[in-house]
């Protein structure tokens, strides 16, 4: 019945959709669309004749490989290698070598996703190239039997086809991807995809007529319909029937009529091929089964010769096929396939699927060893991890040693994938299988790779104790390396000086070898072992010298890191011109790189150097940036990195206490890195909260050699307390954290180990400590030389702080003229760089605060900034009390009476006038406070209308007439109470925290006085 091939028919839209894809990647625009249906459906033929039609484009296929003997990336070696041969005269990057032996010999690279990224970013390099010279149509076909590395590759490739020639087309059947796929994720928010159904009546009917010798009738369509759903592969296969008098209920039924009419030995050989696969090389086939039924087989159409090989017409064919093979020849005809492929070369991950299962154990899990390490030479770790995992299932539980190897290496492959739970999972039962000593430090040093920031972990500490007991006591490059690594996992606990010794002796120890990739590892440990020591220079030579044997021993990656490590102890010692420079060297690196683990350092580093500029928009811009690159590279500590450039911004600002929010979540998630709840100190003191900042400064100083670690952030930590102790007026803390601070004088605060986040010169925060404690010298000599250094870094506010700071000191000292030339330029800068001035809440012990009569102004500053008030009676009285301290005034007195005469007016007519022109001021303030929406402003004003309503009520009688005052005395205390209540109003408009104080600290009555509270130990400098 079945007479040629038919052509193809029907998927106008689906062809269309895709001519459109291919159109747009001819004009540089790139895409990926994704073609999902039943098998049979005509997925590939969809995608066979786009690919025929556009004579255009440079057609590549990859095919994926059904079950598990799949080598690793399959599809993409086929593609890349298919490239390659169209385009042999483009460069291609070395790393290629590792997916195809014929793309180049594979070079030395580290197991981890970085180096993946350096693969992936490889072939896509190499495929722009190609597609620069002539577009590309890439068609992946049957993804659901993709390895989950080539499926990462697809997904990467989504972004970097945008701006290429590149059209990528993938096929799969959707009802064989289960939730939880990887391929889910990828069709759901990444590309586009096209669903081909069952062909209408009308389309079957079409192919029925172009594809059938003689046209059938219209009967026998309409049954063909019914039955296939318009599957056009099911369509085919009942066409090729002899006749329709029973319906098959399915294609695989119509292969099986099929097969069942073949002879013996033609159904041996279709069985050995759907053994072997999909498509068998001709030389296998004659080693396993007799090729002369080929004929036959062909002629049945269910295989088709191609020559060097023989091929099922579709992959349904294969599967109905190898289904109906009784196990116990299934498994004799794996066995001979097996043996064959073995004899002639094959995959390693080939072989391994045969031997399995032909239950040819020991074989198969040689074999499986081979492909997982295969497998990871080209990074493809997920798929190691499979075939490690395999060959583990396989192996009897008595064979230790082995089970010991294969455990490392699978946890090698999951800790390349990132998958650090797995990985710490294989590696501990690793440590369980008592593993000869070189095993287990080599495991001991893949757990303890990782760096996870605030994080003691007790299993490394315990594997890397356990290594080194198991190592002979000599010189070696496994010992030094385990030394080194456990002083670096020691970090964040109190063991100081266990830690620097480890270091020492592993340093010591590679020196002596003369190792010199040891040296540079156990050198950058101990870069890590050191922080929180005052020897910058020590930790700047150490850096330099491992970025010196790293590019040495050909390690860019160690090299690069080495880099971090400068640019960190440059920015401590305020060396920003260097600064730049080994930024600008990084960025070289890192973009040579091209690993994201580094990448969005970048940004981050910037935006520090912007931040320490007062170029805040842009710090924040950069920031964001940064944590955007460090989220889609997966970093575990990005959200750290980013809070630590977030701080520094807003420390810039004067705005620290919004980030409270993030450092409670973040001194929860990182219990070991005391920064946070330092920063948290620093908020509470800053919001007036001070009970609360004095607990968390105790609890950290109430052992300080053991509560706040010698980390990276032993600085900063202290840094922060300081300044929260300051604010308290704290002075057993300051006592205690000047002396930890003192010997990091002449450095600057680096929050992060790379260099990220900065505050500034540690001079001005043992300034604030020596202003807490009144050794106000001292504060000076430490705050002009803070002002020196934060002028030399290019740190305007932190300059303007420690200016603020100095004015304070020299007040104190006597040297009035220099304190406001200071106090002036602070407060200059800070209202131009927009910024408010830290540490103004509270005077510290021994502060001096100005009340200065300036003509018909005062001068007044207390915490904040300074402000002008405007000259009334009720200033006055409160300039003669503040400036009386700490004597009593009787009110007779303070109101300038002598108390001789009776039956005065309550108001003369100069306080009249003075309350009515206040008044007029009121009524202003009010309409300006509403137009500008400022309620809380216009109710004060309207509270202060209203008292000198009431006081002018009480002071005019009937027309206008003076009232006459009963009392001298009484009428003088009701004068200066309301005169006094309305200036602390006045002044709540400037500082709320002055009126607050003003308000609980003078005393009115017969006799008034100024009594602030003792701890507070103010000194007012009053000026009339």
């Amino acid at each position: 019945m079945l007479g040629t091939v038919g052509g193809f028919v029907g998927r106008a839209q689906a062809l269309a959709d895709l001519a459109s894809l291919v159109d747009r990647a001819a004009g540089g625009i790139g895409g990926i669309t994704l073609v999902a249906g039943d098998p049979g459906i005509g997925k590939t033929r969809l995608a066979t004749e786009l690919a025929t039609r556009r004579s255009d484009v440079h057609a590549v296929w990859g095919t994926c490989w059904e079950g598990e003997g799949a080598p690793a990336l399959w599809p993409w070696v086929q593609v890349v290698r298919e490239v390659a041969r169209r385009h042999a005269a483009i460069a291609r990057a070395p790393i290629l070598g590792r997916l195809h032996p014929e793309l180049g010999e594979a070079v030395p690279a580290p197991l981890d996703e970085q180096t993946r990224f350096q693969l992936f970013d490889a072939i896509a390099a190499f495929l722009r190239a190609a597609a620069a010279v002539h577009p590309l149509l890439v068609i992946v076909d049957d993804l659901h039997w993709a390895d989950r590395s080539s499926l990462l590759l697809l997904g990467f490739l989504v972004g970097e086809v945008r701006t290429a020639r590149i059209a990528v087309v993938g096929t799969y059947r959707d009802l064989e991807v289960p939730p939880g796929h990887a391929l889910h994720q990828l069709v759901s928010t990444r590309t586009g995809v096209i669903p081909l159904h069952g062909l209408a009546a009308d389309e079957v009917a079409e192919l029925v007529r172009s594809t059938a010798r003689d046209a059938p009738a219209p009967a026998a369509t309409e049954l063909i319909v019914r039955a296939t759903g318009g599957n056009p592969f099911f369509v085919r296969e009942m066409l090729r029937m002899p006749d329709l008098e029973t319906v098959p209920e399915s294609v695989g039924e119509v292969i099986r009529r099929r097969a069942a009419k073949l002879s013996p030995a033609a159904r041996a050989l279709i069985d050995a091929v759907s053994v072997i696969g999909h498509r068998c090389a001709f030389d296998v086939l004659a080693r396993i089964a007799s090729p002369h039924p080929l004929a036959e087989v062909v002629a049945a159409r269910l295989l088709e010769d191609e020559g060097p090989t023989v091929r099922f017409p579709h992959a349904l064919v294969r599967e109905v096929l190898y289904r109906e093979l009784p196990v116990p020849e299934r498994t004799e005809l794996h066995r001979r396939a097996g043996e064959v492929l073995a004899s002639l070369g094959a995959e390693p991950a080939e072989l391994a699927y045969h031997f399995a299962r032909s239950e040819q154990r020991d074989q198969a899990i040689d074999h499986a060893e081979r492909a997982g390490h295969r497998a990871l030479g080209m990074f493809a770790y997920e798929d190691a991890a499979t075939q490690f995992d395999r060959a583990l299932a396989m192996l009897p539980l008595s064979e230790t040693g082995r089970r010991a190897e294969l455990s490392f290496a699978l946890g090698r492959a999951h800790h390349a994938a990132s998958h650090t739970a797995e990985a710490h999972a294989a590696f501990e039962r690793v440590a369980q299988l008592s593993p000869p000593p070189e095993l287990l430090a080599e495991t001991a040093l893949a757990f303890a790779v990782e760096f996870t920031a605030g994080v003691v972990d007790p299993t490394e500490v315990r594997l890397l104790e356990q290594a080194l007991a198991a190592l002979p006591a000599t010189d070696h490059p496994l010992r030094a390396r385990v030394l080194a690594r456990l002083a670096k996992a020691l970090l964040w606990t109190p063991e100081i000086a266990r830690r620097v010794e480890l270091s020492e002796t592993a340093v010591a120890m590679a020196r002596r070898i003369g190792d010199e990739a040891t040296l540079a590892a156990a050198l950058y440990d101990r870069h890590v072992a050191l922080w929180g020591g005052p020897e910058v220079e020590e930790r700047l030579a150490i850096a330099s010298e491992v970025v010196a044997l790293a590019e040495k021993c050909g390690d860019p990656e160690l090299a690069v890191q080495g880099q971090a490590l400068r640019i960190g102890n440059l920015l401590e010692l305020g060396d920003m011109a260097r600064v730049n420079v080994e930024i600008e060297a990084y960025d070289v690196a890192t973009t040579r790189l091209r690993q994201p683990h580094y990448l969005w350092h970048l940004p981050l580093l910037r935006s520090t150097l912007a931040a320490l500029a007062c170029q805040f928009d842009r710090a924040e811009e950069l920031a964001r940036i940064g944590l955007a690159m460090a989220r889609r590279a997966q970093h575990q500590a990005a959200d750290v990195f980013y809070g630590a450039a977030l701080s520094t911004i807003r420390f810039g600002q004067g705005r620290f206490g919004e980030l409270e929010p993030m450092y409670r979540a973040a001194a929860a998630q990182y219990p070991s890195l005391i920064t946070y709840r330092s920063c948290l100190a620093l908020v509470f003191a800053e919001t007036g909260r001070r009970e609360e900042a004095r607990h968390e400064i105790d609890r950290l100083l109430a052992d300080p050699t053991n509560r706040v670690p010698r980390d990276f952030s032993w600085v900063a930590s202290l840094a922060l307390l300081s300044l929260a102790a300051g604010s308290t007026g704290d002075r057993a803390a300051a006592s205690v954290l000047y002396d930890l601070l003192l010997p990091y004088e002449r450095t600057c605060v680096r929050v992060t180990r790379i260099g990220i986040a900065g505050l500034g010169a540690v001079a001005h925060f043992l300034g604030v400590l020596a202003s807490t404690l009144g050794d106000w010298e001292r504060a000076r000599t430490h705050l002009e030389r803070a002002i020196d250094t934060n002028l030399r870094i290019g740190a305007p506010a932190y300059v303007a702080n420690s200016r603020f700071q100095l004015a304070r000191a020299l007040r104190a000292t006597g040297h009035e003229a220099r304190a406001s030339e200071e106090l002036q330029r602070a407060e200059i800068a800070a209202s131009t760089l927009g910024l408010t001035l830290m540490l103004r809440h509270e005077p510290p012990r021994g502060r001096t605060c100005v009340l200065r009569r300036e003509g018909e102004l005062w001068t007044v500053r207390f915490r904040r900034d300074a402000f002008r008030l405007k000259d009334s009676i009720g200033v006055g009285y409160l300039a003669r009390l503040l400036g009386a301290r700490p004597s009593e005034l009787h009110v007779l007195e303070l109101s300038g009476q002598d108390g001789a005469s009776s039956g005065m007016p309550v108001l003369d007519p100069r306080a009249k006038a003075e309350l009515k022109a206040r008044l007029a001021d009121l009524d202003d303030q009010v309409a300006d406070a509403e137009a500008r929406g400022d309620r809380e402003r216009a109710r004060r004003a309207r509270e202060e209308i209203d008292a000198i309503a009431e006081e002018l009520a009480l002071a005019v009688g009937i027309g206008g007439r003076d009232r006459r005052a009963g009392s001298e005395v009484e009428r003088a205390r009701m004068r200066v109470t309301k005169a006094i209540k309305a200036v602390i109003r006045r002044i709540a408009d400037h500082d709320a925290e002055l009126a607050d104080h003003l308000d609980h600290s003078l005393k009115t009555g017969a006799y008034c006085s100024y009594a602030p509270e003792a701890a507070a130990q103010i000194q007012w400098e009053v000026t009339t």
